[in-house]
């Protein structure tokens, strides 16, 4: 729990900005307030960014350890967040950070709390956190790609960690709801699909059988764009995937629909414990859109979520095959 000082921190910070007075409400009670002496380590590289820190009173620097000498990132100072944006995205620490001073601060959540407890105790709570962390993560690359030429060393390794699904490489939900919209030429082709009966795999050989068979099928959908020359291979949710091709023309967009089944088809087979066999199989949906004059960027959520719509409805009756978002 947290002082009404602490609390007045709380509502400023980004990630906190928007939350309803209930969840709002638990975060308070999920963080806690710590005095702590020079040389104390919050973090350092490597480690699973499970909390980050809203200074109070004192100082901490980031910095780097590099053949045995130290290189100063950043000072915080009262009212700054230390460790949000690793928090943010579930990556780990690449720096150090160190109270230089006597500091107050506040750690989110508490170090009596998992962050995998609090996810399973309050998850509406959490999952409205986790949402406005995607809205901070694509604010602050827009913000530095602004600032910063986009060449820059440093930034493209900051969106590739904002944007990319660490388990695929594939680009994730964020990119393509938040940066995609921007980059689209019409016409565009949009591809989705999702595997048939994957839980039996899951529930038969475990979640490492699912990781596998993920990155086989990232394989295949890098492998069309590179063949087409353009677009983007995304990953959408759990084993939810699409691919998005700018410039595509209605019978190449079909054709690629149809390459990309028969490619699921021809992933080797998984032997079962119970002595069966699982063979692979999709169902895939897609879509040309800037056909009409209606469309424009402002409504490409909206065409992207009508074409998912089709790909659960056709993949809830049994899936298997390649269909038109909009049949003809």
């Amino acid at each position: 729990m947290v002082s009404q000082a602490g609390e007045q921190l709380l509502q400023k910070t980004e990630l906190f900005v928007r939350l309803l007075p209930d969840d709002f409400q638990c975060v308070c009670t999920l963080s806690e307030e710590l005095t702590l002496p020079p040389g104390v380590t919050l973090f350092s590289p490597g480690e699973t960014a499970t909390r980050f820190y809203i200074l109070i009173r004192g100082t901490v620097r980031v910095f780097k350890r590099k053949e045995g000498r130290e290189e100063e990132l950043a000072l915080f100072t009262a009212g700054d967040t230390v460790g949000d944006f690793d928090f943010a995205r579930q990556g780990r620490y690449d720096a150090f950070a160190e109270t230089v001073e006597e500091t107050d601060l506040i750690c989110f959540p508490a170090a009596r709390f998992s962050l995998a407890d609090i996810t399973r105790q309050y998850p509406s709570t959490m999952a409205r956190v986790l949402l406005q962390s995607l809205a901070m993560i694509a604010n602050r690359i827009r913000t530095t790609q602004r600032l910063i030429s986009r060449n820059v060393p440093w930034v493209q390794e900051l969106q590739r960690q904002a944007f990319e699904d660490p388990g695929t490489g594939l680009w994730n939900r964020t990119f393509f709801e938040e940066e995609l919209p921007q980059m689209l030429s019409m016409p565009v082709g949009l591809i989705m699909t999702k595997p048939d009966r994957f839980k039996v795999l899951v529930d038969s050989c475990g979640h490492s059988a699912g990781d596998e068979a993920m990155v086989k099928i990232a394989a295949l959908l890098q492998y069309l764009v590179r063949n087409y020359g353009k677009g983007w291979a995304l990953r959408l949710k759990s084993n939810e995937t699409a691919l998005v091709l700018p410039g595509c023309s209605p019978t190449i967009l079909r054709s690629m629909a149809e390459e990309l089944y028969q490619r699921f088809l021809q992933i080797p087979p998984v032997g079962l414990p119970d002595g069966t066999t699982f063979t692979f199989s999709a169902t895939v949906v897609y879509g040309l859109w800037g056909e009409e004059k209606k469309d424009s960027p402002a409504l490409w959520k909206e065409y992207a979520q009508t074409v998912y719509d089709t790909l659960m409805n056709r993949w809830q009756e049994g899936g298997n095959g390649v269909y038109p978002a909009f049949p003809c």
